[in-house]
């Protein structure tokens, strides 16, 4: 019979993250997550699986704790130009939140694509793609609602403001300090 785990899976999974956020998926090696969670291999990989599948449910957690705040009290506004600023605000106080490393891992992770593991590209794929939908339907929103010129594709509308959105992330790295003007200047051009 098997004995009970002796560790919190939700704080162990937030030290692999944290692993992951500094070191990266390809410079985190297995002994890394060991050390880091105080598990030997048999256990750490009976409770998550192997690396990748470590990082893939570090990946969801992430998002599952993570994307709410990006989401706070949009459902409130009742403009959709509103709703836009108000998550482009949320996303620049989430990467000038100085508790955590600077960025986005969800957005780190899109350097590295062409190292991780297939189910890991095809989850940050979703994550994009969802994002940009996001914003699509928003931008589709505004401009029906005649707060928004006219676009002739809005598909790309939504990917620059993504892009854009992505681009704090780097410089919350460099200087964090100065997103929330970037952040309010990418807004006002919305």
């Amino acid at each position: 019979m098997a004995r009970p785990r002796q560790f919190d899976e939700e704080e162990i999974l937030q030290k692999v993250t944290q692993l992951f956020w500094n070191k990266g998926y390809a410079e985190t090696s297995l002994s890394d997550l060991c050390e880091a969670t105080k598990l030997n291999r048999p256990s750490l990989y009976g409770a998550f699986g192997n690396k990748e599948t470590i990082f893939l449910k570090c990946l969801e957690a992430y998002r599952e704790k993570e994307f709410p705040k990006i989401m706070d009290g949009v459902d409130e506004e009742s403009r959709p130009l509103e709703k836009i600023r108000r998550i482009i605000r949320n996303y620049s106080e989430f990467l000038s939140d100085c508790s955590q490393p600077c960025g986005c891992l969800v957005v780190a992770c899109q350097h590295q694509r062409n190292i991780l593991p297939e189910c890991v590209q095809s989850y940050l794929e979703k994550i994009h793609a969802d994002f940009v939908g996001l914003f699509e339907e928003l931008l589709t929103d505004a401009i029906e609602a005649g707060e928004l010129p006219k676009v002739t594709d809005v598909r790309n509308a939504a990917v620059s403001l993504v892009s854009q959105l992505y681009g704090l992330v780097i410089l919350s790295s460099l200087e964090r300090a100065k997103v929330p003007a970037v952040a309010q200047l990418i807004s006002d051009r919305v």
